[in-house]
C-alpha cells in the first residue's frame, strides 16, 4: 500500500466522494487500460484525449479511486472519486507529499543534452550499494515525475530524477515536487532557443535545480561548460566541479576507444585515480560518466567502486542504443536531438563502423530559433568528415545536406528527403552487410519508425 484515499485527498486539498477514506491505494496510473485492482486513476485532459471520458471505465476494473475534475465528468452513476479543481496539480501535490516519506539522498538531473545518460550512469553507480529509484525512460516532465516518485519504496538507498524543462518555472514546479539533495547540470546548449531566446536563459532556466538546493545540499557541475560552470555562485551549499581541466575536483582524461562499441578513460578523484571502461560507443559520454563519478564520490563511493557501476551503464533506449541485426549495426539515437549531441553521435558512429561503410540518418532539429540553419549546416560539414553517406530528412535538413555537399562529401552520397517512406526504401536499397547507421532526430520527427522498418525488413544479403 501507498496510502489510503483519505490520506491522498488530504494531501492534494480534495473532496472525497463515494469512497470509504482507508480505502488502500497500491499504485497511481493515468491510463484506464493500464488501471488495475486498488489503482488511484487520475483523470488528465490533454490536448486530444481526456482522461474523465475513461473514469467510469478505470472504476469497472478495479481502481480504489478517481481523481477528476467533477465538472469534466460526463453524466451517469456515481463513483468513487476525490474532487479537485486541476487533476495535474493535485498529481505533483500528492507526489510531492509522498516524496516526504523518504530520507534518502535524492539527485535532480537536467541540462540541454545527456541528461537521461547522466541519469542512469548515476543509477549505475550507485547501485553498487543498494536499490536505486530512477525515473522511468522518459518521465521527466510534470506527469512522468510524479508517476516515477510514487515507485519509491523503503529499500531503496537513494533516488536520482531527470528534470526536463521548455520555459522558465518547468523545474523549478519539478524540484517542488522531488525535493533534491543533489543537482547534477550537464550542458547548455541552444535546445529551446525558440522559446527562451538566448542561451542565457536557457542557463538560468536550467539554474531553478541549483535555486532548490538546500543548504546542506550539492550542486555538481560541469566546469567545461562556462554557463554551467557560472552556477556555482548561485549554489546555496557546496559546489562539486567535474570536467577534463584542472579546477575539476573530478577529472577525466585520456579517451581512447575500446573497440567498436566501448571506451575507456583515466578517472581522478580527490579519492583516488584509475581506468575506467564504458560500454558505449563515443568518448563524448565521458563527460556524462564524469557527472556520474562526482555523484558517487560524493556519496562515499571508491574508484573502484565507480569503475564496476560504469562498467554495468545499460543505455536507456533510444539513446545511443547499439542494436544488431544479422550482417547490419543501427546506432539507434532516435530520442531526440541538437547540434552538439548530434555531432557527438557522428564521432560515436565512426568509432562503431570501423572498417565498414558509415551511414548518417538525421532528421530535423527542431526549436533552435535563429540558429536553426547554422546548426543543421554545421551538422553536414560534421557528417561530412565521419561517414560515408548522409540521409537527411526534413526541409530544415537540406541545410545540413548542401553544407555535408560543400565539406568534400560526394554529392551522390548526400540524399535529402520530404518523405520518410521514401528514404527508408532507398536507405534499404543500399544498405549491405557490415554497414553501421546512426538514427538521429528531433522527437516530432519519428526517426524511431526509420528503425523499426529496417527491424522489418532488413534482410542481410
Amino acid at each position: 500500500m501507498l496510502f489510503t484515499v483519505g490520506e491522498a485527498a488530504a494531501a492534494v486539498g480534495g473532496t472525497l466522494r463515494g469512497v470509504d477514506p482507508a480505502t488502500p491505494v497500491t499504485g497511481v496510473v493515468i491510463d484506464s487500460r493500464a488501471t488495475g485492482p486498488g489503482d488511484l486513476f487520475v483523470a488528465l485532459a490533454g490536448q486530444n484525449v481526456d482522461g474523465h471520458l475513461f473514469a467510469r471505465d478505470a472504476a469497472a476494473k478495479g481502481a480504489a479511486c478517481v481523481l477528476v475534475d467533477p465538472r469534466r465528468l460526463p453524466p451517469g452513476g456515481d463513483l468513487p472519486r476525490i474532487e479537485v479543481e486541476q487533476p495535474l496539480t493535485a498529481l505533483g501535490r500528492l507526489a510531492a507529499w509522498y516524496r516526504k516519506g523518504f530520507q534518502v539522498p535524492t539527485i535532480g538531473v537536467t541540462g540541454s543534452v545527456g541528461k537521461t545518460t547522466t541519469k542512469e550512469m548515476i543509477a549505475a553507480v550507485l547501485g553498487r550499494r543498494g536499490p536505486v529509484l530512477k525515473s522511468f525512460g522518459n518521465y521527466n516532465n510534470e506527469i512522468g515525475v510524479p508517476l516515477s516518485t510514487f515507485a519509491w519504496r523503503p529499500e531503496h538507498r537513494a533516488a536520482v530524477f531527470e528534470l526536463a524543462m521548455r520555459a522558465r518555472g518547468d523545474i523549478k514546479l519539478l524540484t517542488d515536487i522531488v525535493q533534491p539533495t543533489m543537482g547534477v547540470i550537464t550542458k547548455i546548449g541552444p535546445t529551446h532557443l525558440e522559446v527562451l531566446g538566448s542561451m542565457e536563459a536557457i542557463a538560468a532556466a536550467k539554474a531553478e535545480l541549483i535555486d532548490a538546493l538546500p543548504e546542506s545540499g550539492v550542486a555538481v557541475l560541469n566546469a567545461d561548460d562556462p554557463l554551467v560552470a557560472a552556477m556555482a555562485g548561485q549554489a546555496p551549499g557546496r559546489v562539486v566541479l567535474y570536467g577534463t581541466g584542472a579546477e575539476a575536483e573530478v577529472r577525466g582524461q585520456d579517451p581512447r576507444p575500446d573497440g567498436r562499441f566501448a571506451f575507456t578513460f583515466q578517472l581522478t578523484t580527490p579519492a583516488g585515480s584509475g581506468r575506467v571502461r564504458v560500454p558505449s560507443p563515443g568518448a563524448h559520454l565521458m563527460t556524462n560518466a564524469l557527472a556520474a563519478a562526482a555523484v558517487g564520490w560524493v556519496m562515499g563511493l571508491s574508484v573502484e567502486e565507480t569503475a564496476k557501476g560504469l562498467a554495468a551503464y545499460q543505455p536507456a533506449g533510444p539513446r545511443l542504443e547499439i542494436i544488431t541485426l544479422p550482417g547490419l549495426t543501427i546506432l539507434d539515437d532516435s530520442y531526440n536531438a541538437a547540434p552538439v549531441s548530434v555531432k557527438a553521435s557522428l564521432g560515436a558512429l565512426a568509432q562503431a563502423a570501423g572498417s565498414g561503410r558509415a551511414i548518417a540518418v538525421l532528421g530535423d532539429m527542431l526549436e533552435l530559433g535563429s540558429l536553426a540553419q547554422e546548426g543543421h549546416a554545421e551538422v553536414g560539414r560534421a557528417a561530412a568528415g565521419t561517414a560515408d553517406y548522409l540521409f537527411c530528412y526534413g526541409p530544415l535538413m537540406a541545410h545540413a545536406a548542401a553544407a555535408a555537399r560543400e565539406a568534400g562529401m560526394p554529392g551522390e552520397n548526400v540524399r535529402h528527403y520530404q518523405d520518410k517512406e521514401r528514404l527508408t526504401a532507398d536507405l534499404l536499397g543500399l544498405l549491405r552487410p557490415g554497414d553501421t547507421l546512426l538514427v538521429k532526430g528531433s522527437r516530432s520527427m519519428d526517426m524511431g519508425s526509420i528503425v523499426t522498418a529496417l527491424r522489418r525488413d532488413w534482410r542481410s544479403r
